[in-house]
Parts: C-alpha cells; sequence; structure tokens
C-alpha cells in the first residue's frame, strides 16, 4: 500500500471499521452518504461524510460523474487498501 497522505485513515475506530469493511465487501456497487448512513446506523453521517472526502483524497473511492449527490464507488486499489488496514486492525499486536 502506498504512503497516505492522510494518516488518520489508518486509526483504528468503529466507525472506520463499518465504513471500510462495507466499501471493500467485493461488490461492485455505488453509494451516496444517505445510502451507507442506512446501511450503518451505528456510524454517524458526518463520520461518513468526512471518511468518504478522506478517502476521495487518497483515491481511494472515486466520486461517480454525472450524479447529484455525492456517489462514491471504491476503486481497485481502494478496496486493496481497505482490506489490508482493515487485517491490520485484526491481528493482535506483537508483545515483545
Amino acid at each position: 500500500m502506498k504512503q497516505l497522505h492522510t494518516p488518520t485513515l489508518l486509526v483504528d475506530s468503529l466507525s472506520r471499521r463499518a465504513i471500510y469493511a462495507l466499501l471493500s465487501n467485493g461488490e461492485v456497487r455505488t453509494w451516496t452518504v444517505s445510502q451507507l448512513a442506512s446501511s450503518l446506523p451505528s456510524v454517524s453521517a458526518e463520520a461518513i461524510r468526512t471518511t468518504i472526502y478522506l478517502l476521495i483524497g487518497e483515491q481511494f473511492v472515486a466520486p461517480v460523474p454525472r450524479t447529484r449527490n455525492l456517489t462514491v464507488q471504491a476503486t481497485d486499489e481502494g478496496t486493496r487498501a481497505l482490506r489490508e488496514i482493515l487485517a491490520t486492525w485484526n491481528t493482535p499486536p506483537s508483545h515483545t
């Protein structure tokens, strides 16, 4: 995975876990903020919106052209990166 411009995306949180899992689940799907919020009722729309803009900046999701509301789709690189991030969060820290 490339070095991120926004290291905040690597900070583990329940909302990021939920958003990343949904966006990287393998389904080719476009999402609006309201659709994500409906699918993730435990995550605030503000957290979703903020995360989406950060993900756009990293090119992990791409805006879908010619849509009225902000609509995004995970890029191939983004899907891989989000899965890698989730995997690191699910790996227990080593005790050395």
